[in-house]
């Protein structure tokens, strides 16, 4: 029952056509506070952005779309980008039920699988120099090599 003076908001899920101005919105916000160049979602991201079954309201889309800001190194956003960051196409999520990330069992194996996949991402942007990656990322030269071996991670990606 609707209380006096509450506001219903219907889900964004329900609201499809509100998906590409949020984005703008959130990249724009995203842009500004985190001093980047605002970044341009292909077409092809957009239409996945709004096949998406967002469960939460629109903070769960302000959400995502800082995840990708921080994990996107360059100003164009593509659809691998946003898989990246963890959007799954529901039919595609429900037609790869044994993927990798589904096939883990635990919370640490799903986590060391995401490290991975970036580390190996952030150290091809940077050429293979681990020294530029670590200082890039935030982490001490000698933790990224402990994680590069740990990871089995060529070096010279």
């Amino acid at each position: 029952m609707i209380q006096p003076h509450q506001m219903v908001v219907p889900p964004l899920r329900d609201r499809p056509e509100d998906i590409h101005s949020l984005v703008v919105h959130f990249s724009d916000l995203a842009a500004k506070q985190m001093a980047f160049l605002r970044k341009t979602i292909s077409e092809q991201g957009m239409k996945l952005l709004n096949k998406h079954a967002w469960s939460a309201n629109v903070r769960e889309l302000k959400n995502f779309i800082e995840r990708v800001y921080i994990l996107t190194p360059s100003d164009f956003v593509d659809v691998h980008d946003l898989r990246f960051a963890g959007l799954i196409d529901k039919r595609e999520s429900s037609a790869n039920t044994n993927s990798e990330i589904t096939d883990m069992s635990t919370f640490r194996e799903a986590r060391a699988e995401f490290e991975k996949e970036y580390l190996i991402k952030k150290i091809q942007e940077n050429s293979g120099n681990i020294s530029k990656t670590a200082e890039a990322i935030g982490l001490e030269r000698s933790y990224l090599h402990r994680k590069i071996k740990a990871y089995g991670i060529e070096a010279n990606i």
